[in-house]
């Protein structure tokens, strides 16, 4: 027998995350201009050696826009794929707020001895006397063209990354850390890490309006009373991972199948990824034994009746098992009998597409690190505090 739910999850779980325009609004994005005499940026940030300027730049159009001061900022190239490249300081960059984007010299660094070694469609790298090199890999399309642009993180920014007890932070900072949730949920879980928020709201966030947006809504309606105790009921389902490429294909994933489990009683999750569907038989089988060597037995698992979860029954009650846990099944078609597994997938998916969408993960990179990335947002999901017997709980 095969459960309804299972292959309708297809499509709730598409990584859909291209690289787009407001890309280039982020701090660290450089855009490669051949027209530009000096590097530009909108942000002051781990600014060194600020001078006052009264230097101007005149755009293709409107009014000259006049430079605040000039900077020098250290930091590091990161390419597109994560890896750590050159470090760096660039030198006399013009700074004012009003500035759109950050723009890096190509005709200074020309003249500064930078030489061009490649240029194509796919970006353009160029390379000193010392055979340093900077790529400009990170591709966004336009109408007639493209921009290039490159990745280049500030030490400030750098060094900003520290999440031990005391650290003082913004709510945007420590929304990006616990992968993407609600404002509550994070104020509640950075309360209990011991970090500081600093006062202010947190703003909308962009790639989780994004993320959100490609969410199927399901039920959210369960016929039976809620479980009170860690294992008293667990829910259990599958679904088929699928990450697509900008231009529609789908990347070969080896182990495509994604196996949710969540704890009725305090909403933990856990997620795990094999080959076939019958792979998850075994593992789920230890992790069994090993939730009932930790003293919190799984009582009953709520699952649908699919050809793996009655195969998942017989194995438990072997004679290498012998789990005393009982398995409900669902009737066909009824997802919402299994609800908070149904709602898991989508929820842990956009809040993976939200964490690929704000680190830039570029097309061509989203098939290799989709499942760690999945794996990271339900991980995250743990750190969440709620209440269970009126109690407050990680």
């Amino acid at each position: 027998m095969l459960g309804g739910a299972t292959e309708l999850e297809t499509s709730i779980v598409k990584m859909e995350m291209s690289t787009s325009f407001e890309l280039l609004y982020s701090d660290d994005i450089w855009i490669c201009d051949t027209g530009a005499s000096s590097h530009s940026s909108k942000s002051n940030s781990g600014a060194k050696n600020v001078k006052l300027n009264g230097s101007q730049s005149l755009g293709h159009s409107g009014k000259a826009v006049e430079a605040i001061s000039t900077m020098d900022l250290p930091g590091q190239f990161i390419g597109k794929d994560g890896s750590s490249g050159m470090k760096a300081t660039l030198t006399d960059v013009n700074y004012n707020p009003k500035y759109n984007f950050n723009l890096m010299s190509l005709t200074r660094l020309l003249m500064n001895g930078w030489r061009i070694t490649r240029g194509d469609k796919t970006g353009i790298t160029i390379r000193n006397v010392n055979e340093s090199e900077i790529t400009f890999d990170i591709v966004i399309l336009t109408v007639r063209g493209a921009i290039f642009a490159c990745r280049f993180i500030r030490d400030a920014d750098i060094n900003a990354v520290s999440t031990d007890v005391g650290v003082r932070m913004n709510i945007e900072k420590a929304h990006r850390l616990l992968g993407h949730g609600d404002e509550e949920s994070t104020r509640h879980t950075a309360k209990q890490l011991g970090w500081v928020i600093t006062r202010g709201n947190m703003k909308p966030c962009l790639v989780c309006a994004k993320a959100k947006a490609k969410q199927k809504n399901i039920s959210k309606q369960s016929a039976s009373p809620k479980a009170t105790e860690p294992g008293g009921r667990v829910f259990l389902d599958l679904s088929k991972v699928t990450v697509s490429r900008s231009d529609g294909s789908n990347f070969e994933l080896k182990k495509k199948w994604w196996k949710i489990m969540v704890d009725q009683a305090t909403g933990k999750k856990w997620s795990e990824f094999t080959d076939t569907k019958t792979g998850m038989v075994e593992p789920t089988c230890e992790w069994m034994n090993q939730m009932k060597a930790k003293a919190m037995e799984i009582k009953v698992v709520r699952l649908d009746p699919a050809g793996e979860n009655v195969k998942l029954e017989i194995r438990s009650k072997s004679a290498d098992w012998k789990l005393a846990t009982k398995f409900k099944f669902t009737s066909r078609d009824t997802p919402q009998h299994n609800n908070l597994a149904e709602l898991a997938f989508p929820y842990l998916a956009g809040r993976a597409r939200a964490m690929m969408g704000a680190a830039h993960v570029p097309d061509d990179a989203r098939g290799k690190v989709s499942l760690e990335v999945l794996k990271c947002a339900t991980m995250l999901e743990g750190l969440r505090i709620v209440e269970v017997n009126g109690k407050r709980k990680t």
